[in-house]
C-alpha cells in the first residue's frame, strides 16, 4: 500500500478515540478569579497539577523499570546556538525564546507539553500561553486550561482528513465559518501553576476579497439588544450518509448530533430529518450585547492563502474576544489557523504544543500553509514528537516512513540556521493491546539515523521508557490507558519530567 492509501487508515484509528469535546454554537462563561501560590517544582519530582493548581510529588525512584541511564540527548551539540540563548535569557540579555513542539495526540491534550511548559518557565520566566487552538469549535478534545466559544457552527479540517478546500495550518487544525457577523470567544484559566494573562496575541486567519475583517473589544455595560435566534439547520438523510460523515460535513460532532436529535446510537435511515445546526438562544447571546471596538487588526505578512497579525492589547486579560464582520454588511467568510497568547510585560520562554489526533509526517509534510507559518512563531528550538500513528497499523513501511521523516527533516533545514532540532522517538506501545510491536524500535532507529544525517539532536523515549514490553510496566503502574498506546495525565507528566531532566543535563553540560 502506498502512503496515499494509508493516509486514509488513521480515520479508521480516529474513530475507536471520539473526542471528549463537542463542536458547535456556544457561549463561554466568563472563567471565575482563583489565586494560588506560585510553586517551584523539586528538582527530584515531577508534579501531578490539579484543577486547584496544587502540586502532588512522586520521586523518579518509584519507577524502577525506567532505563534512566538512556535519560540523555543524542548529539546535543546541534543545541549549542538554543544552550546560548538560554544562557543570555537567564543574563537579562534577550527577552524571550520561542519553543515548538510538534506532534499527534501525544501532544494535543497538552498534559506532556503543558508540564514541560510549566517546568522550563519556572526556570526561566514564562513570556505567555503561546499557540492555542478553539478545539470545541472543531469538535476535538481540548486542553483543560482553555475554553472556547461562538455564536456559529464552524466547518473543520484536521490533519488527517482530505477537506482540500479548507488548508491545515500552524496549528495542525483549522476552523472556518461564514456570515454576516461571526464571534470568537477565547479563554484561559487562571488557577494554574503559571499566570498565563496576556496583553499581545499573533493570529493566524485569511485576509482579502470575501474574508471578513476581524476587530478586537469587549461588551460594553450597557443594556443588551433583542436579536431574534438563527434558525435549525435541517438534513434529510440520503443513502450513504453516516452520522459521523454529516458530523465532519457541518463541523459538529457526532455526540451533538445525537443530542439534538435525541439518537441512543448511531444507526440513522434514509429519509430521515435530521438537525445538523441547533440554533438555540444561547448562539445569539454575543449578538444581544454591545461590542467595543478596541483594535483592528492589520495584517503584517503571509500570502494569499494565508495571513497573521500581531496585535498589543491595552492591559492583560485572560479573555479574547473577537468579531469578524464585513464593512459593507455582506456575508464574507473567515478561517481561523491559530492564535498566539503572550505577554509582553515579562521575559521568558513560549512554549508552543502543535498536537493533532492520528496525525504523523506525512500529513505535515502535505499541510504547505503550516510551513508558510511555522516561520512566523520565530522558533529558536522544534520539539519533533511522530512516529506513534506509524507504527500504529499492521503494515508498517520501514522505506516509506524513512521518505516521510526525511522529507520532513528537510523542511526543518529550510528554517533559519540559528533554529536548533530536537526529535523524540515514538514509546514503547501494544499492538491491539496484546501484541509488543516491533515497528516502533525501527522507527525510532530511522528518526536517530535521519537525525544523525540532519546534525539534530535526538531524545530516546523508547529507550528510557525501559524498551520492547516496557509499556505493561508502565500500565501496572497506573502510566498508560487500557489501549497500551496513550498515557494517563501523570503517565505524560512523568515524560515530561524524564525530557525536562535530558535537557537541562545537556544545558548543564554546555
Amino acid at each position: 500500500m502506498t502512503w496515499t492509501g494509508i493516509k486514509w487508515s488513521w480515520i479508521w484509528l480516529l474513530m475507536f478515540y471520539p473526542d471528549m469535546e463537542q463542536a458547535g454554537d456556544r457561549s463561554v462563561p466568563e472563567m471565575e478569579a482563583a489565586t494560588s501560590e506560585r510553586s517551584v517544582l523539586p528538582e527530584s519530582a515531577f508534579s501531578a497539577i490539579r484543577n486547584n493548581g496544587r502540586l502532588d510529588t512522586v520521586a523518579l525512584q518509584e519507577y524502577p523499570f525506567l532505563n534512566m541511564a538512556a535519560d540523555t540527548l543524542i548529539n546535543a551539540a546541534p543545541l549549542a546556538p538554543f544552550f546560548q540563548k538560554l544562557k543570555e535569557l537567564e543574563r537579562g540579555e534577550r527577552e524571550r525564546l520561542n519553543i515548538v513542539h510538534i506532534g499527534d495526540s501525544h501532544i494535543q491534550a497538552d498534559w506532556w507539553t503543558g508540564y514541560l511548559r510549566i517546568r522550563l518557565q519556572e526556570l526561566f520566566g514564562s513570556a505567555g500561553r503561546g499557540l492555542v487552538f478553539p478545539y470545541a469549535l472543531a469538535g476535538t478534545n481540548s486542553p483543560t486550561d482553555l475554553r472556547s466559544g461562538s455564536n456559529q457552527i464552524w466547518e473543520s479540517r484536521r490533519s488527517t482528513f482530505q477537506q482540500k478546500h479548507i488548508p491545515v495550518g500552524i496549528s495542525g487544525l483549522t476552523v472556518q465559518a461564514s456570515g454576516k457577523q461571526i464571534w470568537l470567544d477565547l479563554q484561559v484559566r487562571n488557577d494554574t501553576i503559571i499566570d498565563y494573562a496576556f496583553n499581545q496575541i499573533k493570529l493566524f486567519s485569511i485576509a482579502g476579497e470575501g474574508a471578513l475583517n476581524w476587530s478586537i473589544g469587549h461588551f460594553s455595560d450597557t443594556e443588551a439588544v433583542a436579536v431574534a435566534a438563527p434558525p435549525k439547520v435541517y438534513h434529510t438523510v440520503r443513502s450513504g450518509d453516516t452520522l459521523y460523515g454529516l458530523a465532519l460535513r457541518h463541523g459538529t460532532s457526532v455526540r451533538r448530533l445525537q443530542q439534538w436529535n435525541n439518537l441512543r446510537g448511531s444507526m440513522i435511515k434514509p429519509g430521515q430529518k435530521l438537525i445538523v445546526g441547533n440554533g438555540n438562544s444561547t448562539a445569539s447571546d454575543y449578538d444581544k450585547q454591545l461590542f467595543e471596538v478596541q483594535h483592528m487588526l492589520k495584517w503584517e505578512s503571509g500570502t494569499s492563502r494565508s495571513q497573521w497579525a500581531t496585535v498589543e492589547l491595552d492591559s492583560l486579560t485572560r479573555r479574547l474576544l473577537m468579531r469578524a464582520r464585513r464593512t459593507d454588511g455582506n456575508t464574507g467568510s473567515t478561517r481561523l489557523y491559530g492564535i498566539s497568547l503572550e505577554n509582553r510585560e515579562r521575559n521568558g520562554l513560549l512554549y508552543h504544543a502543535i498536537g493533532v489526533n492520528g496525525v504523523t509526517y506525512y500529513h505535515y509534510n502535505e499541510a504547505p500553509e503550516f510551513w508558510e507559518q511555522l516561520p512566523a512563531l520565530e522558533p529558536d528550538l522544534i520539539i519533533v514528537s511522530l512516529g506513534t500513528n506509524e507504527t500504529a497499523i499492521s503494515n508498517f513501511q520501514p522505506n516509506g516512513f524513512s521518505e516521510q521523516v526525511e522529507a520532513f527533516a528537510n523542511r526543518l533545514q529550510g528554517l533559519p540556521a540559528s533554529t536548533s532540532v530536537l526529535l523524540t522517538t515514538p514509546g514503547d506501545a501494544l499492538r491491539r493491546r496484546r501484541y509488543e510491536n516491533p515497528a516502533i524500535k525501527v522507527a525510532g532507529e530511522i528518526i536517530t539515523e535521519a537525525a544523525g544525517w540532519h546534525n539534530f539532536a535526538v531524545w530516546d523515549l523508547f529507550d528510557v521508557m525501559g524498551g520492547a514490553g516496557s509499556i505493561r510496566q508502565w500500565r501496572s503502574a497506573q502510566l498508560t490507558g487500557r489501549d497500551y498506546l496513550h498515557f494517563t495525565k501523570v503517565g505524560y507528566e512523568l515524560q515530561g519530567e524524564l525530557l525536562f531532566k535530558a535537557l537541562m543535563q545537556a544545558y548543564g553540560e554546555y
